[in-house]
């Protein structure tokens, strides 16, 4: 007696199964992407912009125990009431990199007004700095602005510059999806020594939802 032949059935997938799932995958990666990369522009900015505080924090306190008062200075095409350019952090607020004259122009910190009045004094010796922490991976993806080209800080953090010094901090690649921008940053140093950290309004030219410290 024959038995009767059974049927079977091969496991897999077929060609329109798999060209179904490709797309799903394609049009997942598609919307992932984008998101997972602007997440991580936006948490760049934003570690940048604590390391400042916390770089500009430390200044003012060490000012405070030396009783130091530092002169700063920028390059005028940085900024932001003279034109759109924007500077890395290794143009602006970096210091390792410049020689002791260079240094100085841009942080010269001293404990007396001898420092100023000494021909050739350098306070290259000195480690006053606006960072904590340089050439961090944070600070190779932002661009940043300044309101002034000058300003001056007293102990503790004080200055006789009744304008804020603001600082800009925007991702370098802000503007890579046009419709929805990224929000640049900021950080305002007042004449009575606060820090504050908030988003930038264009329009009002403001430090807006600012975070004192």
């Amino acid at each position: 007696m024959q038995a009767n032949p059974q049927k079977t059935e091969e496991a897999g997938f077929t060609l329109l199964e798999l060209i179904v799932v490709i797309c799903i995958i394609s049009l997942t990666l598609a919307w992932a992407l984008p998101q997972f990369r602007r997440r991580t522009e936006k948490l760049s900015v934003q570690t940048f912009t604590q390391t400042l505080v916390s770089g500009l924090y430390s200044l003012r306190a060490r000012q405070g125990t030396d009783g130091s008062g530092c002169d700063i200075g920028f390059s005028s095409k940085y900024n932001f009431n003279n034109g759109n350019t924007f500077g890395s952090a290794k143009d602006l607020f970096e210091l390792n990199h410049l020689n002791g004259k260079e240094r100085d122009d841009r942080l010269k910190c001293c404990d007396s007004a001898q420092c100023w009045n000494e021909p050739g004094h350098l306070t290259w010796a000195k480690p006053y700095r606006f960072l904590n922490l340089e050439g961090s991976p944070s600070s190779k993806k932002v661009e940043l602005q300044v309101s002034s080209n000058r300003y001056e800080l007293s102990p503790p953090g004080t200055s006789a510059i009744a304008e804020p010094l603001i600082i800009l901090v925007r991702s370098q690649n802000w503007n890579q999806d046009s419709l929805r921008p990224l929000p640049t940053l900021c950080v305002e140093v007042t004449s009575n020594g606060v820090v504050r950290k908030g988003k930038w309004n264009q329009n009002q030219k403001k430090c807006a939802d600012s975070v004192k410290r």
